[in-house]
């Protein structure tokens, strides 16, 4: 079953120039996400990009949920930005 939350971002990790591992804290996703399986992330409330970015996850610690991406397009461009 599809959950909608707003995750905060706790630590932004550069691992390479476009490769980034991001942990983020969401109770709600760690209780019932495991390793594997996706994130439909949306990169910015407005209307563009219009799709979400599905990311794997990479580790759950806790309310803590890790996952790690590239930079393919505008989207994981415009979400290797937040902070």
């Amino acid at each position: 079953m599809p959950v909608h939350v707003k995750a905060k971002l706790i630590r932004k990790e550069k691992l390479k120039d476009d490769i980034f591992k991001f942990t983020v804290e969401t109770e709600e996703i760690a209780k019932t996400a495991k390793a594997g399986q996706f994130l439909e992330i949306r990169v910015k409330d407005s209307i563009e990009p219009l799709l979400r970015r599905p990311i794997s996850i990479y580790n759950i610690e806790g309310k803590f949920v890790e996952f790690i991406f590239q930079i393919r397009g505008k989207g994981t461009e415009i979400l290797s930005r937040k902070k």
